[in-house]
This record gives structure tokens, sequence and C-alpha cells, in this order.
């Protein structure tokens, strides 16, 4: 199924996953599409953060066609 992940920059990119896909490999995947590093990206549906990497798709409740908002946590300290 395809997500759309939309960015705080306003750009929409999707994302090609299967429901049994987890938290984790789906962060890989924009990863693999963006560069962008995969402890650095919250994603974010229904205004809660997915913080569990284990849980699927499915258990997420994320259907075709669903968008996540990726945010960028600040690395560092």
């Amino acid at each position: 199924l395809t997500l759309n992940i939309g960015t705080l920059t306003g750009k929409t990119f999707p994302v090609q996953v299967m429901s049994s896909d987890t938290v984790g490999e789906v962060k890989w995947r924009i990863y693999e599409e963006e560069g962008i590093p995969v402890e650095a990206q919250i994603l974010v549906f229904r205004e809660k953060a997915l913080v569990d990497d284990e849980a699927t798709v499915g258990e997420c409740g994320i259907r075709m066609g669903c968008t996540l908002q990726l945010v960028l946590q600040m690395m560092g300290g």
C-alpha cells in the first residue's frame, strides 16, 4: 500500500509499504528515499507520535492513502 509522508516544509512523497511492515521498516524506507537518518525521524499519525518501532502499520490503524507527518528530532547533546 502507498502512504504519503508529509514534512514540516510542506513536501509530500509516497512510500510503498505492507500492512505487516513495522514502523521501523517505514522509517528505513524513508531513509532510502530521502536520506533522512532513521534515528532522527519521528512519525506522527492522527496527532500521535508512533514511538513503537516494532508496531506494524496495520496495528497502528494506518491504511492505503493515509498521510504520516515526518518530524525531525534534533541530534546531539
